[in-house]
């Protein structure tokens, strides 16, 4: 769980192994090239009890074409957890990518 590459990460493990039972992705970088049909052609792991996604709401601003794009992904990955009967939150809050991290992850670890 974290900002960045570890939220890619995290949803990329919950993925390819089973010792992970809550995942958190806090503004991850789920914009990266082919990720989503990565998920979209795999399994997820039915060990996860709980997952938790959050976005900032200015993320999609980036004046970079592929980043404009983190929110609708991010919104898809989400889908495909909740389809599988996870519990999953997708929660986006004010600001832009690393704008107040610590308290967002916080939050969810629970």
């Amino acid at each position: 769980m974290r900002c960045s590459l570890g939220g890619l990460f995290a949803i990329y493990a919950s993925f390819k192994t089973n010792i992970f039972k809550r995942v958190a992705s806090i503004s991850g970088s789920l914009w990266y090239p082919n990720f989503l049909e990565f998920i979209q052609d795999n399994n997820v792991n039915k060990n996860i009890e709980k997952i938790y996604f959050s976005p900032g709401n200015k993320e999609k601003n980036s004046r970079n074409l592929l980043l404009q794009t983190v929110e609708d992904t991010t919104k898809e990955i989400a889908s495909i957890y909740q389809k599988n009967n996870i519990p999953t939150i997708y929660e986006e809050n004010e600001g832009s990518h690393f704008q107040e991290a610590e308290r967002r992850t916080a939050k969810r670890i629970d």
